[in-house]
């Protein structure tokens, strides 16, 4: 099972995710979120960015 989580390396909603050779997932970076407007919106990372950090209530 480690051997073909190594192998993979796909795109989530979450952004990339890609395994190590022990298991372990090394790509991941959760996603930040903010709501605006009522709806949340990505803030980082990067890759899969909605918005922008907004001070105060909308």
């Amino acid at each position: 099972m480690r051997d073909e989580l190594a192998k993979l390396d796909v795109m989530t909603f979450f952004g990339p995710v890609k395994f190590g050779p022990t298991g372990q997932i090394n790509s991941l970076e959760p996603p930040v979120f903010q709501l605006q407007g009522g709806k949340p919106v990505v803030l980082s990372p990067a890759l899969i960015k909605q918005g922008e950090f907004k001070l105060g209530v909308n």
